[in-house]
């Protein structure tokens, strides 16, 4: 089995086992996409995707900035679109952005958050990203 196969499935069964989750993307900074994630309970359209990209920039800054405003850091970032809910999370050189049902638990973020970054940190580095993208 391939690495990235591995990982596709191991994400799978978090996407699956995360309630309301309709879907995982990882990408660069720059909105290079690293690999989507649907959920197996959730149909999403292509142009749900292509949405959730057009919020990196924005996400990006905000996790650069507020910092500096002294604000504290950011963990994490959510926003309410019309199709859904919007969770962006910095890992390192990586964005993570999960999209939700409206009905999701929002309570198990930081849960599902910190067991994501194990798994994806070896991924997440700008080592790692830099060959890759």
């Amino acid at each position: 089995m391939s690495e990235k196969r591995g990982l596709m499935d191991v994400l799978q069964q978090r996407v699956d086992r995360f309630e309301g989750a309709k879907a995982l993307v990882l990408t660069t900074f720059d909105g290079v996409e690293l690999l989507t994630v649907p959920s197996s309970s959730f149909p999403i359209a292509s142009d749900e995707i292509q949405l959730i990209l057009q919020y990196i920039s924005a996400s990006s800054n905000a996790h650069d900035q507020i910092p500096k405003l002294g604000l504290g850091n950011v963990n994490y970032i959510v926003t309410w679109l019309e199709s859904g809910i919007l969770v962006q999370a910095k890992f390192e050189a990586a964005m993570l952005m999960i999209l939700l049902s409206f009905d999701a638990n929002l309570g198990i973020i930081d849960d599902n958050l910190e067991v994501l970054s194990k798994i994806l940190q070896p991924f997440t580095s700008s080592n790692f990203i830099n060959s890759n993208a």
